[in-house]
């Protein structure tokens, strides 16, 4: 009725990348790829547009805490900033304002695409 629509599906770095003793999680944010890549073509004719979301790891509060601060708050974390090329952790706003925007009239000709929200982490092979 409209004449154009979004739709918007969450999956992860790891649907692309894949992830150690991540077989289950992976193979259904794979699938939310493809999902949304064959949502785009179906809805290009009617104004719809379908993109996925594929963040690395997003972290509440301690995403603001510096790199040292965060080392004697969480060891694992720490070591994931360290790994990021923005040397810091993504926060939920970093997610959301992507969300926003994907739903909003402005991205009308944005469609079929996997945007990643990772700081960079998935630049690197490991």
């Amino acid at each position: 009725e409209r004449g154009w629509g979004r739709i918007i599906s969450m999956s992860s770095m790891a649907g692309w990348q894949g992830g150690f003793g991540q077989l289950s999680y992976s193979a259904t944010k794979a699938a939310l790829i493809g999902f949304g890549k064959t949502l785009a073509l179906e809805g290009a004719q009617h104004g719809v547009t379908s993109n996925v979301i594929a963040p690395s790891i997003v972290v509440g509060q301690l995403a603001e805490l510096p790199i040292d601060q965060l080392e004697q708050v969480d060891e694992h974390f720490a070591r994931i900033a360290k790994a990021t090329p923005m040397r810091k952790l993504g926060k939920e706003e970093d997610v959301a304002n992507l969300v926003a925007y994907l739903a909003s009239e402005q991205s009308n000709y944005v469609t079929g695409q996997v945007i990643g929200v990772t700081g960079g982490i998935d630049l690197f092979s490991f």
